[in-house]
């Protein structure tokens, strides 16, 4: 299964990359300009967002909230 990184911010909502050492959590945040609330790992399970773990560049983990509330943001206004 292939994971990505994401963070959860106040203002933006969930923004996702593809997991590499190269680009931190810590990288996207900044560029965000928007508090972080959450951190971590996700990847997709018939068609569900599975969030977990944590970022150490940001000492944050995941929330419980964030698989659903990432999966609802991909899905659109619709649902």
């Amino acid at each position: 299964r292939v994971s990505h990184k994401y963070i959860r911010t106040k203002n933006h909502g969930f923004i996702i990359w593809p997991r590499n050492d190269d680009l931190w959590h810590v990288h996207i945040a900044r560029a965000a300009r928007s508090e972080v609330v959450s951190a971590g790992f996700v990847f997709f399970e018939d068609g569900e967002a599975v969030c977990y773990g944590e970022s150490e560049s940001l000492k944050m983990k995941s929330d419980s909230s964030d698989s659903a509330a990432l999966t609802r943001q991909l899905a659109g206004p619709c649902k």
